[in-house]
């Protein structure tokens, strides 16, 4: 009460504490997923028939031919335009 007395402690809000630790599926969980995205990205990529066989593709026709010139080695290519009604 006079000049000199000690002061009242400060009152208590709240109470800091720390927070439990983390489990291993939080701290690995990403890891986890990345992994089994990768496997079964790979397992969808090698078991369907997403992609065709190049033999059953057809291959398209020549547009130009090949002919060699008489007394020369290089081929000389000679343009054949596309069939009357044909797509380019």
């Amino acid at each position: 009460m006079g000049l000199f007395s000690k002061p009242d402690p400060p009152a208590v809000i709240g109470v800091l504490t720390t927070p439990p630790a983390s489990s291993w599926w939080k701290l690995h969980r990403h890891q986890v997923l990345l992994a089994v995205g990768l496997v079964v990205g790979f397992w969808l990529a090698v078991h369907t028939g997403a992609a065709a066989s190049p033999s059953s593709c057809p291959t398209p026709g020549p547009t130009s031919h090949s002919t060699a010139r008489p007394g020369t080695t290089a081929p000389t290519l000679i343009h054949v335009p596309p069939a009357k009604g044909a797509k380019p």
